[in-house]
């Protein structure tokens, strides 16, 4: 059961992490595009 939680424990951080960095990421793309399209630029 320990070596379950310390291998799953790291692992649950590492997918939560990139979880959070993709949805920035997109968030991100999205304020570009509207960012571009007020400018006039697409």
């Amino acid at each position: 059961m320990t070596g379950v939680i310390l291998l799953g424990a790291p692992l649950a951080v590492v997918l939560g992490c990139l979880y959070w960095v993709l949805s920035f990421s997109k968030e991100q793309d999205r304020i570009n595009a509207e960012r571009w399209k007020a400018q006039g630029l697409k």
